[in-house]
């Protein structure tokens, strides 16, 4: 019996599985527009961190329209608190924060307003956590390539980074 949960665990959380049950069942939250336009605003006006860096970028870029995932690891070596409040890429029109939660042995994925990253410490983006979610692409991307991501931060500063476009099969950096 546990093997069969297992192997349906493992497929659930499959590449191929996972696109298929986005396209179909696209149920995570979504920033209003009016939030997106704010967060350009801020993003035009925000400085860059030099207290911050972004390491290890990769994005699982999956077939056609099907919404990709960013993964990282924030460093935060100042003396302050920050927090991640917004993700931007110009290789995509919609760019969110988000966290896959585990309740009740089902997995939820939806947009988080803040990303806590303490002074001293590193914050991972990972699969089955923490993430990036990248829909609508606005130029063609395939794998081998990079993008820009930039995150921006409660202290009103932002990281801009370079992530790599990897296979869906692809499970850590």
């Amino acid at each position: 019996m546990n093997q069969w949960i297992f192997l349906a665990a493992t497929l659930a959380f499959s590449p191929a599985v996972l696109a298929q049950h986005h396209g179909a069942a696209h149920q995570h939250d979504h920033q209003s527009g009016a939030h997106h336009s704010t967060a350009t605003a801020q993003f035009d006006k925000a400085s860059l961190n030099t207290q911050v860096h972004v390491e290890k970028c990769w994005v699982r870029l999956l077939p056609g329209t099907v919404p990709s995932a960013a993964y990282f690891t924030v460093h935060n070596q100042g003396q302050q608190d920050t927090a991640v409040i917004a993700a931007r890429s110009s290789a995509h029109a919609d760019v969110m924060v988000h966290e896959t939660t585990h309740k009740d042995g089902m997995s939820h994925m939806g947009h988080t307003a803040s990303v806590a990253i303490p002074a001293g410490t590193a914050v991972g983006f990972e699969p089955g956590g923490l993430h990036v979610m990248l829909e609508q692409a606005t130029q063609p991307l395939q794998q081998g390539g990079t993008i820009q991501l930039e995150l921006l931060y409660a202290d009103h500063t932002k990281t801009v980074t370079t992530c790599e476009l990897r296979s869906p099969k692809t499970q850590s950096y």
